[in-house]
């Protein structure tokens, strides 16, 4: 695939997600509205044809409702939730980086010049070799001088230019909303999946981009080796992300992203037409129940 493909693999995926999980909310909101007109037509047209009490039937309709709606809107409900304590999450996470920022040496600075990432980067001294994008709105990237230590100028470069890919893209953002759609609207198994194939069509196409940028692979594999090399003090933080799909991919393998089983697929949409079923049956009872004779409608 070319960098092109894979940042449309990564464009499909997430609008996948946002639509599946858009699905729920909308078929929430049709219960709702469906839950206030076709019941009470069916009231009204039972009421007339005669005194017997119907109760059965509309209860469940209205169970069947309930649960559309309370599922849709506590997904929701949920998702918003973990967006908004992520966030705050990473703003308190944004305030401690930048308490621990240290000044870079002369040799790094030139390099963020040359790469106009100068108020782009935090240095944080820590032991650590640690390389990733902190931030959602006005994303950032975070490495430790013992990254700086580890790695050669320009496997350094192959780092920056992997990370300013995700920066340029918005990737920080668009990851966490995949990620946290598919913890929230759990019961649409098919999110869970989409959320994988999102974040490893993005780590691909952020390397396609530094090897364009620097015109081959060595630099980026040799910085991936020795990060997951035995004597690393610690993995270095997202940029790390897919490392065995992405090494393998730059040793010249052919990869693929993690495909979307078939049974999730149909759980997926089994669970999307299990919450229209409610919807569809009041709509249906509302128009036919007025047509049947005087005595069907009094024993159904």
């Amino acid at each position: 695939m070319t960098v092109d493909t894979y940042r449309q693999e990564a464009a499909r995926a997430f609008a996948a997600a946002i639509s599946a999980a858009g699905l729920v909310v909308v078929l929430s909101g049709v219960a709702i509205w469906a839950g206030d007109t076709g019941l009470r037509q069916l009231a009204v047209t039972v009421a007339h044809a005669c005194k017997r009490q119907w109760a059965v039937l509309p209860l469940a309709l209205q169970v069947g409702l309930v649960a559309s709606v309370a599922g849709g809107l506590l997904a929701a409900g949920f998702w918003v939730g973990t967006v908004v304590r992520q966030w705050r999450r990473t703003g308190a996470a944004e305030r401690s980086v930048a308490r621990r920022a240290v000044a870079p040496p002369p040799r790094f600075s030139q390099l963020l010049e040359r790469h106009a990432l100068a108020d782009r980067v935090i240095l944080i001294d820590d032991r650590r070799p640690i390389a990733f994008s902190i931030g959602l709105a006005s994303p950032r990237i975070v490495l430790s001088t013992a990254l700086l230590t580890l790695l050669e100028e320009d496997e350094l470069e192959a780092v920056l230019l992997h990370e300013q890919s995700h920066l340029r893209h918005q990737d920080p953002a668009r990851l966490l909303v995949t990620r946290t759609l598919g913890t929230a609207f759990f019961f649409i198994p098919v999110l869970k999946v989409l959320a994988k194939r999102h974040e490893a069509a993005v780590e691909l196409a952020a390397d396609d981009d530094v090897i364009a940028a620097q015109g081959q692979t060595l630099s980026l594999a040799s910085a991936v080796v020795k990060l997951l090399g035995p004597n690393r003090p610690a993995a270095a933080g997202a940029f790390m992300a897919g490392a065995d799909l992405r090494l393998l991919r730059l040793l010249g393998e052919q990869v693929r992203l993690p495909a979307v089983p078939q049974r999730l697929k149909a759980g997926s949409g089994t669970a999307l037409a299990l919450m229209s079923l409610p919807v569809v049956a009041v709509y249906g009872l509302a128009e036919t129940l007025p047509r049947l004779p005087f005595l069907l409608r009094c024993t159904l």
